[in-house]
């Protein structure tokens, strides 16, 4: 793929989202075939196996646990921080 740096990083901080915020779930298919029309992949962003080789998927997906908080700066339904726990946006004590 002809991709810059920055769209590399941008479709990899979706996947990385995405993985996140579904946390044990993700969807994405292993290989998509070519176009019978174009000759290559025409939905490359849903291709992992080409994302792994041109480095815009993880090479392990358990490496997006705790993207949203670190770079989102939104967290899952429950954060803990020291003494208080946080649910959908509440702070309680424990």
């Amino acid at each position: 793929m002809d991709w810059d740096e920055d769209r590399r990083a941008g479709i990899a901080g979706y996947a990385l989202a995405n993985m996140d915020a579904l946390q044990n779930w993700f969807f994405w298919t292993w290989r998509i075939g070519n176009s019978t029309e174009m000759g290559f992949p025409t939905s490359p962003m849903w291709h992992y196996r080409l994302g792994l080789q041109e480095g815009w998927m993880p090479k392990d997906p358990r490496s997006a646990g705790g993207y949203c908080g670190r770079v989102l700066q939104v967290g899952g339904n429950q954060v803990r921080a020291r003494d208080e726990t946080v649910y959908m946006g509440m702070r309680t004590h424990d």
